[in-house]
């Protein structure tokens, strides 16, 4: 089993809809007590400081990471969001383990622990939802990757509607090529297009991405 502070690659983090399973191996994420070890940014994924506008990727990354950490138990989410700070944050890490910079980490905390309270809250309503769309799979089936990038993208329509469907959706699906397998962002995209909203009247679209790129 992976140690507390070591981090998981993209390859072991269980990603891919189609692992059976896949909840079941935490490599090293259900550390009774300990910090977890957050998802590793693989292919795609941005390293050092990054630029304001990609603060809420950040965010998104960072909300995984835990969520995918309270999963498989062992504390609270407050407690978790405590320890993952005290372990992986850069101005507590030497190590660099997340692999950002101090200044990023700050300007992404503060959403990323709005996105996981909110989604770790509203953890078993979602699941419902996601549970009546799934066609020929259970929810504990899926990778807890995947599964944990659904309830995030859900709880971003359903109680944040200041950001767009679309954008939801596209960043959950960027987000599922870093961390999950080959399948994961068409089986990602496939789920949350079930969620999307009705057209607007006169046939526009309810939902538009703002210019400039995602919220």
């Amino acid at each position: 089993m992976i140690g507390t502070g070591e981090m998981i690659e993209p390859s072991e983090a269980g990603g891919g809809a189609q692992a059976a399973g896949g909840a079941g191996t935490p490599n090293g994420a259900g550390t009774t007590g300990g910090a977890g070890t957050p998802l590793k940014g693989g292919r795609g994924a941005p390293a050092g400081d990054l630029p304001r506008e990609g603060a809420r990727r950040l965010s998104r990354r960072l909300a995984l990471s835990l969520l995918f950490q309270l999963d498989f138990g062992g504390s609270s989410p407050e407690e978790r969001l405590d320890l993952f700070r005290e372990n992986f944050s850069p101005d507590f890490d030497e190590e660099g383990s997340l692999g950002i910079g101090s200044a990023a980490f700050k300007r992404s905390w503060p959403f990323a622990r709005e996105l996981f309270l909110g989604a770790a809250e509203k953890r078993e309503e979602l699941d419902l939802e996601i549970s009546r769309v799934l066609i020929n799979w259970r929810l504990p089936r899926l990778s807890a990757v995947d599964r944990n990038i659904i309830r995030l993208a859900l709880h971003e329509m359903r109680h944040l509607p200041e950001i767009p469907f679309k954008t939801s959706v596209n960043e959950a699906v960027e987000i599922a090529g870093i961390y999950g397998d080959a399948d994961s962002g068409a089986f990602v995209n496939g789920v949350l297009d079930k969620f999307k909203p009705a057209p607007a009247e006169g046939g526009g679209e309810a939902l538009k991405d703002p210019p400039g790129g995602g919220a």
